[in-house]
């Protein structure tokens, strides 16, 4: 099975902190996995060096804290 990588973006886009390391059936499973570890950021995954998928979190977040 294909090991994927969930990476959390910053507003500028770049991806930082370490990834969440998945093993899944498919792109499908990755991205189901990845949109619950979200909790709404915006993350990237990442199969080796194909992208798969960036997920948008919650608009309305930027700007509260």
């Amino acid at each position: 099975m294909p090991i994927y990588r969930i990476y959390t973006t910053g507003p500028d886009g770049y991806l930082f902190g370490i990834p969440k390391v998945e093993e899944c059936v498919d792109d499908k499973e990755a991205v189901e996995k990845a949109v619950l570890w979200a909790n709404d950021r915006d993350v990237e995954i990442w199969d080796l060096k194909r992208f798969v998928a960036r997920l948008l979190g919650n608009p309305l977040r930027s700007g509260v804290k």
